[in-house]
């Protein structure tokens, strides 16, 4: 699987308690485009979600980079993002 065109990398500290991402303007583009799609099925009432997976994970939407100090400081590169949009209707009912 090659490289995504665009800048789209998550980390995560050692913990996981900090989630870093960092994106240029085609993956910042892309990633606000993905979320628009989310909307966009929101506001029809429908519940959706997005896969975002490094070529790691045989995806093309999300790129492994990450800074020398982050490196450094053991974080954790991210291979699969899910982002889940949720009605309020489904979000009650599963207690979120």
């Amino acid at each position: 699987m090659t490289s995504p065109d665009h800048l789209l990398s998550v980390t995560t500290s050692p913990g996981g308690d900090i989630v870093t991402i960092h994106g240029d303007l085609a993956g910042i583009v892309f990633l606000r485009d993905s979320l628009n799609t989310l909307l966009t099925r929101l506001s029809q009432g429908e519940c959706d979600h997005k896969h975002f997976r490094s070529p790691d994970w045989a995806g093309f939407e999300l790129s492994t980079s990450m800074l020398t100090a982050e490196q450094q400081a053991g974080h954790i590169t991210v291979h699969h993002l899910e982002v889940l949009a949720w009605s309020p209707e489904r979000k009650l009912k599963h207690g979120l």
